[in-house]
């Protein structure tokens, strides 16, 4: 089995074959989750699931920081499906430009980190392959 750098490298290489097949919806739920899968389930110390959408509130900030002292608090967890519904809509939209779905997509992911576990470092690590 390769060490986990390669690991996930790996996994961003398959994600990044699959994302440029020009057949049917570019991406559903399944596909975010196995995409999630494919690049951190190498890393993965928390305990936590891969591959699947947060349940609970988190927040950004420094250590003992609060919802309320926190520097950023995303949705609550029961709208973070509903939200995915509509990027996902909005991704698999054919009447838009590439290049300005992909630019709403990154900065929604940016802002609204719904996915357990760094999708931030996911990210970075699928943009430096």
């Amino acid at each position: 089995a390769p060490d986990p750098a390669t690991a996930r490298i790996l996994g961003n290489l398959t994600i990044m074959e699959e994302a440029v097949q020009p057949e049917g919806d570019i991406a559903g739920h399944e596909v975010l989750h196995r995409w999630h899968l494919a690049v951190m389930a190498p890393r993965s110390d928390s305990g936590t699931p891969m591959g699947t959408y947060r349940v609970t509130q988190n927040w950004i900030g420094l250590p003992g920081s609060t919802p309320i002292t926190a520097s950023y608090v995303p949705p609550p967890a029961d709208l973070v499906e509903p939200l995915m519904d509509d990027l996902l809509s909005f991704v698999n939209e054919r009447t838009l430009s590439p290049i300005i779905q992909a630019a709403v997509a990154h900065a929604h992911f940016e802002t609204d980190p719904v996915v357990r576990e760094r999708l931030a470092d996911a990210r970075r690590r699928a943009s430096t392959v």
